[in-house]
């Protein structure tokens, strides 16, 4: 019966370092994308002009 707690409160201790990885992960990408935003954006523009220039 003791066993069965420890591993129980391990596992949500594992859950929740892995939701806390998962969550600075995902902040971290949508800070990345809305710093390099503009770059997208002129990455993708420049691209479109290409393909009318194109045809």
């Amino acid at each position: 019966m003791n066993r069965s707690r420890v591993l129980n409160s391990l596992y949500s201790f594992v859950k929740w370092i892995i939701g806390l990885i998962v969550g600075i992960g995902l902040i971290w990408i949508a800070a990345s994308f809305e710093t390099r935003q503009e770059q997208i954006n002129n990455l993708f523009h420049n691209w479109i002009e290409e393909l009318e220039r194109w045809e």
